[in-house]
């Protein structure tokens, strides 16, 4: 069986499933590729700035965003020097350890980010003809496959509800213990800012 085999999509549902999905990831490069051309930066770099943008600062350092984006931390520094040279983000010492630093966007990466925001439109677009019911369903199948990911290893960071200390199911509903509250399908967050790693 191979998933990019025609024939065994044809035959296979789930190898179909799976070639889908790789196609929209596909989407998500070129996406990513047209815009980094434009402005001279790689995908990598642009994931950091979108990701530094909009995380606390103690998920924004080298160290972290290795782990974050299953990347080697030399792979990260490398993005990240040059983001620096270009003057898109800049260091901030931590005050409890003089080797360590957080990475946060400066006036002009802020700029950039923002005139990038639109890059993944067209598949934010692609969504529109999908009624309420599937694009429910497609969000808890797309959650159960990322679970399932980072319960295999492929994926080592997720701040998904499932994966969430405060995260619960009673009587087969989603709740969470912080808020103190039950959850819908459509609550359940992908990267949650006060997401606390479970067992």
């Amino acid at each position: 069986m191979n998933i990019f085999d025609p024939l065994d999509q044809n035959i296979k549902k789930d190898v179909k499933i799976v070639a889908a999905l790789e196609r929209i990831s596909h989407a998500f490069k070129v996406l990513q590729l047209r815009e980094g051309k434009d402005r001279q930066l790689s995908p990598i770099q642009i994931q950091i700035m979108f990701f530094i943008q909009f995380h606390a600062a103690e998920l924004c350092t080298v160290s972290h965003l290795a782990r974050e984006f299953d990347l080697t931390k030399a792979t990260v520094s490398d993005a990240v020097r040059v983001l620096l040279q270009k003057g898109l983000v800049e260091k901030t010492m931590d005050s409890t350890d003089s080797r360590s630093y957080y990475i946060k966007p400066t006036v002009e990466g802020q700029r950039e980010i923002n005139n990038m925001k639109d890059f993944g439109m067209p598949v934010l677009k692609s969504l529109k003809g999908l009624s309420t019911d599937e694009k429910n369903n497609l969000l808890n199948a797309l959650f159960e496959i990322i679970r399932h990911l980072n319960k295999a290893g492929v994926i080592s960071v997720q701040r998904i509800c499932h994966n969430c200390a405060f995260y619960e199911k009673k009587e087969g509903q989603h709740f969470c213990n912080l808020l103190k509250s039950g959850l819908a399908d459509a609550d359940i967050r992908m990267d949650c800012p006060e997401f606390v790693a479970g067992n």
